[in-house]
């Protein structure tokens, strides 16, 4: 999958998360609802001036829109991924972040990685 489907894929959960149609959203980030559908079926390359507007749209911060699924990428990319992700996050985030982290069995890791 390359980052345009994968960011079409991200942009089309968020949009159903939130109960859009792609005529809805296009209409909120004033596009036409057929960019909306090629652009989730990663056959468009965004601008990022439309980027901004779908975020907008969606009532999210435009780094949300690039949250790939975690299948999608490896170990070392998904620790960068969260570490990027924490940056952003106040002290407060941080340390219920790492209380949900500490809640997850250590041996149930274990099972996944073998």
């Amino acid at each position: 999958m390359n980052v345009l489907q994968k960011t079409g894929a991200q942009i089309r959960k968020i949009r159903k998360f939130k109960g859009l149609s792609q005529e809805a959203l296009a209409e909120r980030a004033d596009l036409h609802y057929v960019y909306i559908g090629g652009m989730e079926r990663g056959e468009r390359n965004i601008t990022l001036l439309n980027l901004e507007k779908i975020a907008r749209a969606l009532e999210v911060e435009l780094q949300e829109l690039f949250r790939f699924n975690a299948s999608d990428i490896e170990d070392e990319e998904i620790t960068e991924a969260i570490l990027a992700t924490l940056e952003c996050r106040s002290t407060e985030d941080k340390r219920r972040i790492l209380q949900i982290i500490n809640l997850i069995p250590q041996n149930a890791t274990k099972k996944e990685t073998d």
